[in-house]
């Protein structure tokens, strides 16, 4: 397994990680200028059309064109056909999608994080570093015809601009925890209710190779192009919520007799509300024990890491050795002549060559242990072995 080709603190560059965090994240958008090839090695035309090409993989499902800020009818870009597994859906057209293109419409090829290894590495440093689920897409504009009109999402926005210019409107409005539910997420209001409660407009971007954008989830915003072609990743962040937890529980609720039995009847109003206050204090007494947290904090960890990581290294056949650094805040310094790894649970003192392994790791979101093995192959690969251990225990890295 290669390095990845990007980390956190570098898709955020010169914008430090901690300053992101701290004022930023939930709670602003923020437009981060960067250099014109910052982002060259994980996307381009090239990509986007090797994408495109592989056909089967693009259906009504999967690929999406909105025309002057509607969205195309499948049937225009669509034809029958099969997917490689030989069920029926609708498969993208290409001479029905070009002509659609000539025209100005938007293509959006949907859940691209792992088809593209830029993309999967931009995804996968999201995940180890928010702890949520990054779902990338790519977009495909063209100059003064509008994609999508002003809207929300359910999920915090990280847009990476690849090529081209596109001018991004970021309004004052937006909606209170919005989640993918019916009531909760953009397609439940009617376009007054959005009209108003857009607001005024709160700033205007100018979207450039290199530069990044995000925006939280709930603000409403909307994008023209304003070269000929544009094209830009965006990655969706959706972190689990008290809804997802609720959901996690329930699974488990059954195997208590209480919540088998039946309700009192509903004319029986005393004997209703003891039994409801049997179930809210049984109820109370699991949520806040320790191994509840503890199964919802392993949920959270597998649905935000099963699939953005490597997990074949072929010809080698071995089980690969992925590790994740867990502390974006840990903070590797030298004091009285000596090296002092803290963490927010630990601190412990490190030699000059478990310092360059700590400094290694701590410039990464994720790694292959492999990688570390061959980074450093003038040291005994079982002193690399030992001070990994060492890392473990101290809660930097976590083994994946």
């Amino acid at each position: 397994m290669q390095d990845p080709p990007i980390s956190f603190r570098e898709l955020l560059h010169p914008l430090p990680a901690e300053e992101f965090f701290d004022k930023i994240y939930r709670k602003m958008a923020v437009h981060v200028p960067g250099h014109p090839q910052k982002f060259g090695h994980l996307f381009s035309w090239s990509e986007f059309n090797r994408l495109l090409n592989m056909s089967k993989l693009w259906s009504d499902h999967t690929m999406k064109m909105v025309l002057d800020g509607c969205d195309v009818d499948a049937k225009e870009f669509c034809r029958p056909g099969t997917t490689r597994e030989g069920n029926q859906v609708m498969r993208v057209d290409a001479r029905r999608a070009t002509e659609l293109l000539r025209r100005g419409a938007t293509i959006i090829l949907d859940l691209v994080e792992t088809l593209a290894p830029g993309a999967a590495s931009v995804a996968a440093s999201l995940e180890s570093v928010t702890g949520a689920v990054a779902n990338g897409n790519v977009y495909c504009s063209w100059s003064q015809h509008q994609g999508f009109k002003s809207h929300y999402d359910t999920t915090d926005v990280f847009a990476l601009h690849i090529e081209g210019q596109k001018t991004w409107r970021l309004y004052e409005g937006r909606a209170h925890q919005p989640v993918a539910l019916p009531g909760f997420e953009f397609s439940s209001f009617p376009p007054e209710h959005h009209a108003q409660a857009k607001g005024a407009i709160l700033k205007e971007v100018v979207m450039t190779p290199g530069d990044l954008l995000y925006i939280p989830r709930g603000q409403y915003h909307d994008a023209l192009a304003s070269s000929g072609a544009s094209l830009h990743l965006s990655f969706g962040i959706t972190r689990a919520t008290g809804h997802d937890f609720l959901g996690i529980l329930m699974r488990s609720l059954p195997d208590d007799p209480l919540f088998r039995e039946s309700l009192p009847h509903f004319d029986n109003v005393s004997e209703h509300e003891a039994h409801l206050k049997r179930i809210a204090d049984r109820l109370h007494g699991i949520i806040t024990q320790a191994e509840t947290s503890t199964l919802m904090r392993e949920h959270q960890r597998e649905r935000s890491f099963r699939d953005c990581f490597s997990d074949f290294a072929l010809p080698g056949r071995a089980d690969l050795e992925l590790y994740r650094v867990r502390w974006l805040r840990a903070n590797l310094v030298r004091e009285n002549d000596e090296w002092l790894l803290r963490t927010p649970s630990a601190q412990a003192k490190l030699s000059d060559p478990e310092s360059e392994i700590a400094k290694w790791a701590l410039s990464r979101d994720y790694f292959n242990a492999q990688c570390l093995v061959e980074t450093f192959s003038d040291r005994d690969p079982n002193f690399v072995a030992v001070i990994l251990g060492k890392l473990v225990r101290l809660g930097l890295l976590e083994k994946l």
